[in-house]
This record gives C-alpha cells, sequence and structure tokens, in this order.
C-alpha cells in the first residue's frame, strides 16, 4: 500500500463549524481534499497533514542508523513497526 505523495496541509473550514478541518494536498493550481477531520483541535489536523513527512524522515533515519549501527536494537525495531504499522504491513 502506498499513500498519496505530499505535501499534504491542514486548512480550517470556512464556513460554519470552527472545528471542521480539512487534509488537503495541492495539485496543479487546484486543491484534493484528502479527508475531512472534525475536531475542537487544529493540533490534530496538522498532525495528520504531517504524517508523510514524518514517515519518510523515520524511513531516513532507519536506514542512517542501520548504515552506522547495524539493523539492531529496541529502538530500531520500534520505529521499523511504526512503518510497517503506517505502511498497512505487518512485521
Amino acid at each position: 500500500m502506498t499513500h498519496t505523495k505530499g505535501p499534504w496541509l491542514a486548512l480550517q473550514a470556512r464556513h460554519g463549524d470552527d472545528s471542521t478541518w480539512h487534509v488537503v494536498i495541492l495539485k496543479k493550481n487546484r486543491v484534493q481534499v484528502l479527508t475531512r477531520v472534525q475536531t475542537l483541535k487544529s493540533s490534530d489536523a496538522h498532525l495528520i497533514a504531517a504524517a508523510p513527512d514524518m514517515l519518510e524522515a523515520l524511513e531516513k533515519m532507519c536506514i542512517a542508523y542501520a548504515k552506522c549501527n547495524g539493523a539492531e536494537g529496541d529502538d530500531y525495531n520500534e520505529a521499523i513497526n511504526i512503518i510497517a504499522k503506517a505502511k498497512g504491513e505487518n512485521k
């Protein structure tokens, strides 16, 4: 499974309920809504929007860690499991 490539953005709805946020991507002069999040906290929408960037950064960190320290250790294994969870893979 692959996710929709970012960057993702969190935009607050400009109509009605202040607690509605949209997670969107920009595509050639248009906005594509990935999901609508109803929440009282903007931080939830921003966290969702940051997910692709965080996944990519964690993958890069695991590669660099494995090159320096080998693919072992509790923190490394936890990171690998989180990556698999984000990708919908069972590890």
